[in-house]
């Protein structure tokens, strides 16, 4: 939420540039501002929908804070799933008040979003068009393609084996872990963190077999950053290699050193991220620029509106698998370390962390 809050400021400040060439405040024109994120995972979401601004007498910040200016009454707002072009089901969306922002820019503490519900998560074989009808008799639209499930994963997880219990750990001191990422359909942009998970104990009171006593932790590490699949619904394989040099590196940064506690690493959980065309691109677009000169375009895919539309997937979705039993063990997206061998670089390079075999 707070990135959304953070685009919704960079069009606010849109707003109120100035011109010395027209008065962008000499005829007030109704513009909606659509920011809509469906995650193929989710069977229920949300879509904020509101008003650009603009006073003559008031700063922008000072119209902000009026929740009357930022939203509409009356809208309407409907989501259609197309097969080719026949629309097989439609879904109202139901504007709902929450309470989420804190005193800031903006209207606070409620915030107006919409909300529609499908059975089912989202088919990828099928387009999600938005229907906005304002009070002043615009229609709003977009679409997206839903992001479908990466192919040959997770076999595409080193060391490339079935998924559990029948596949061997990673010696992260001697191997440089390959991941084969088979691109998902729709899918352009992707990021790859891997959640390292590690038991602590105290050293002094507690052994390693005393279960009870044994917490387990984890740290997510991003491996890969805002990569891009060279084209859309590719059948090639991304190739990905993880040095574990810089994870360990990674961990010395940022667990606490602590010399009451031990520690042991007990594997990885694999963790995708991937983005639309029309997401990557809106991201490049409105991404801050370190260059004085460099003044970019604003990107929308909103018909009689500005924001984004689009489509995102987290793979796996831990909202759905992190209450399953002996979760993230059980996870065919979770790697175990190798025992002694596996740690060695971490315990000689790191030896303050106080990991042990």
């Amino acid at each position: 939420m707070k990135k959304l809050l953070l685009l919704i400021s960079l069009f606010a400040t849109l707003f109120t540039a100035c011109s010395t060439d027209i008065d962008i405040n000499a005829e007030w024109k109704d513009t909606t501002l659509v920011l809509g994120l469906l995650n193929t995972n989710h069977k229920t979401h949300y879509i904020r929908i509101h008003k650009a601004f603009l006073d003559d007498k008031r700063g922008a910040f000072e119209v902000a804070q009026i929740k009357d200016s930022l939203y509409y009454t009356n809208l309407s707002v409907v989501v259609e799933r197309l097969l080719g072009d026949a629309v097989v089901e439609t879904y109202t969306c139901v504007q709902i008040d929450t309470a989420i922002l804190q005193p800031g820019i903006f209207a606070s503490p409620e915030l107006i979003l919409y909300r529609f519900n499908t059975d089912t998560f989202l088919d990828v074989n099928s387009t999600y068009r938005l229907k906005v009808n304002t009070p002043f008799n615009s229609e709003v639209t977009a679409q997206l393609r839903p992001i479908g499930f990466p192919r040959n994963l997770p076999n595409g997880i080193p060391p490339n084996t079935t998924p559990p219990p029948n596949y061997a750990g990673i010696n992260w001191s001697n191997q440089v872990p390959q991941v084969f990422l088979a691109q998902p359909t729709h899918a352009r942009r992707f990021d790859m963190t891997i959640r390292i998970y590690y038991d602590e104990w105290n050293r002094f009171t507690v052994t390693p077999t005393d279960t009870p006593g044994l917490q387990l932790k984890y740290l997510d590490y991003k491996a890969e950053v805002n990569q891009q699949f060279a084209v859309i619904n590719s059948t090639s394989v991304t190739q990905l290699r993880v040095p574990g040099r810089n994870m360990f590196a990674f961990m010395n940064s940022s667990i606490p050193k602590n010399e009451t506690l031990n520690r042991r690493m007990r594997g990885t959980l694999f963790l995708f991220d991937f983005a639309d065309e029309d997401f990557n691109t809106f991201l490049q677009i409105n991404n801050p620029s370190s260059s004085l000169v460099d003044v970019r375009p604003t990107f929308t895919n909103i018909t009689n509106g500005i924001g984004i539309f689009a489509a995102r997937r987290s793979v796996p979705d831990l909202r759905e698998i992190q209450n399953t039993p002996n979760f993230p063990f059980s996870s065919p997206f979770f790697r175990e370390a190798l025992g002694g061998v596996g740690t060695d670089s971490l315990r000689m390079r790191y030896p303050d962390l106080n990991f042990v075999p």
